[in-house]
């Protein structure tokens, strides 16, 4: 009689959540394969067969972490009831919006995936170019519809990633979450669109 097929996916699945809950009681420092495995009933050499190493499990974790805020900001990027400006800060709102729903519905994962990401940055580093590459496209289009100066797109995204960081990194929300709101964004953003007003580029 064949073996049953082992879904993959849903192995892979299972192993990212009890990593999760992991982390959650203990923080990455006293998480290993053997204790995932465990709680997964399979033996440590079983969930080698899922994920190479203990590094490639968290990297999933880290991909887990961040796929709702990927998902939600592609959605902006095809959302046709907002103009070019709107675009942008919604983008950027996104990112802050989520990470702090995140932080108040569960400080200690949130600080787990903080300590995961400053131990080794490439953790986060496909998020953080990809992240990038949708805040560029939105800032291309500001720019074909006379919105902000025509320049390049990817070095102006990169100037507004500075100006907002408060509003989009973790350790800064973290840090400071009654700072990181809506009303201080706009405030933000308007400043940023003064700057980038292509009369103003022009002077």
């Amino acid at each position: 009689m064949a073996r049953p097929r082992i879904d993959a996916e849903a192995v892979r699945a299972r192993m990212v959540a009890e990593t999760e809950a992991l982390l959650r009681r203990h923080g990455p420092d006293k998480v290993t394969m053997s204790d995932v495995a465990a709680a997964c009933g399979m033996s440590q050499s079983g969930a080698y067969r899922f994920f190479a190493s203990r590094h490639a499990l968290l990297v999933a974790v880290a991909d887990h972490w961040f796929q709702d805020i990927e998902t939600g900001m592609a959605a902006i990027l095809v959302d046709p009831g907002l103009d070019p400006a709107g675009r942008i800060t919604r983008l950027i709102r996104c990112q802050m919006d989520m990470k702090r729903q995140r932080l108040e519905r569960d400080p200690g994962f949130f600080d787990a995936c903080l300590d995961l990401a400053a131990r080794d940055l490439s953790v986060v580093e496909g998020h953080l170019v990809r992240m990038r590459a949708m805040l560029a496209r939105a800032v291309g289009e500001a720019m074909a519809a006379g919105v902000i100066a025509r320049d390049d797109p990817d070095r102006v995204a990169a100037l507004v990633e500075v100006m907002t960081t408060r509003f989009r990194d973790p350790w800064s929300i973290r840090s400071h979450p009654a700072g990181c709101t809506p009303a201080a964004l706009d405030e933000v953003m308007t400043v940023i669109f003064r700057g980038l007003a292509p009369q103003i580029a022009a002077m």
